[in-house]
């Protein structure tokens, strides 16, 4: 979308799937929203079997707001990252917010606040704020998500690029000509959130602002970080896919292509320090195909695990 075309001002992107519970909470959060420019609100429902269909098509026919609304219901399921850069080649504005569907603002003037800063800052590819965090009854876990955060703080385009911590909840970022083409290479990516924000900081730089109120980011076990941020495995093949698509994506800068060298040998270090020898043997075989093909330096990689975990079992595992 060419920013200089876009005729919404704001285009609003919110995946969802089985957000039943939660989904009107969201939604409202921004159908709230004070402004005087235009929003439409894009809800891209990844084929929930649940009655968010229902819910929705309540909030269009009864909401104020509710023509603000486009909402589309999958035939076949995509999955998270296809399902969010299918909604976000459907934004037609020249700013882009993201709320996932269980996830919800609480400050009616953040969008405003947000837009007069990119308005006002035109070096300035996104903007941000914090978020509580809660539980799926809605009760406080933590104050903020980000806790270092407590005032205004500028994020270099090199910090960005090395994917500095922002929440997707809060984010506010320009809709860039050619950032559609970009973001498809994310199509099989885990941790799709923070390959956004690293390739924004191939745009420009991010702003934290700490004028606005905390979003809620909900914790719960339909969650996908919520149900697996303690599975080991699940935790280091999300990052060694993040990483080794990030050193791809910045394959020109040799900064960041050994900065992502490295967290991905930090991924094997950690993930022997957290995994019994016999837990991690079994994953080393099922998976080495895998970190063959998305380590650079797979000889590097034998190399860490024999160092970290005892030659005794690795030069067993290389006999085969």
């Amino acid at each position: 979308m060419n920013t200089e075309q876009a005729l919404i001002t704001v285009s609003v992107l919110m995946i969802t799937y089985a957000h039943e519970k939660y989904i009107k909470q969201a939604i409202e959060g921004v159908l709230m929203q004070e402004n005087d420019f235009d929003i439409e609100l894009i809800i891209a429902d990844d084929k929930s079997p649940d009655k968010t269909e229902k819910i929705v098509e309540n909030l269009i026919k009864n909401h104020k707001n509710g023509h603000w609304i486009k909402y589309t219901k999958h035939k076949k399921n995509k999955g998270i990252q296809p399902n969010f850069i299918w909604a976000y080649q459907q934004c037609s504005g020249k700013y882009i917010a993201i709320c996932e569907g269980d996830d919800y603002w609480i400050d009616p003037l953040k969008l405003q606040k947000q837009i007069d800063f990119l308005e006002r800052n035109k070096e300035y590819a996104v903007c941000c704020h914090n978020a509580q965090i809660i539980d799926e009854k809605g009760v406080l876990i933590q104050d903020k998500k980000i806790p270092y955060l407590s005032k205004d703080k500028i994020f270099t385009e090199l910090e960005m690029k090395k994917c500095i911590p922002m929440l997707t909840l809060t984010l506010v970022l320009r809709n860039f000509k050619g950032f559609n083409d970009q973001i498809i290479k994310s199509n099989n990516v885990i941790n799709g959130d923070m390959f956004t924000i690293s390739l924004l900081g191939m745009y420009g730089k991010g702003f934290y602002m700490e004028n606005i109120k905390p979003a809620k980011y909900r914790v719960h076990s339909g969650g996908v970080w919520s149900s697996k941020k303690h599975n080991p495995l699940f935790v280091f093949k999300s990052q060694i896919n993040l990483y080794s698509a990030l050193r791809d994506l910045h394959n020109e800068e040799i900064e960041l292509v050994d900065h992502f060298e490295e967290r991905i040998s930090n991924c094997h270090q950690n993930l022997l320090a957290n995994m019994d020898k016999l837990t991690f043997k079994e994953m080393f075989y099922s998976n080495f195909k895998y970190i063959k093909r998305n380590y650079s330096k797979p000889l590097k990689c034998i190399y860490n695990l024999i160092k970290y975990n005892g030659k005794y079992i690795w030069f067993s595992v290389l006999k085969k």
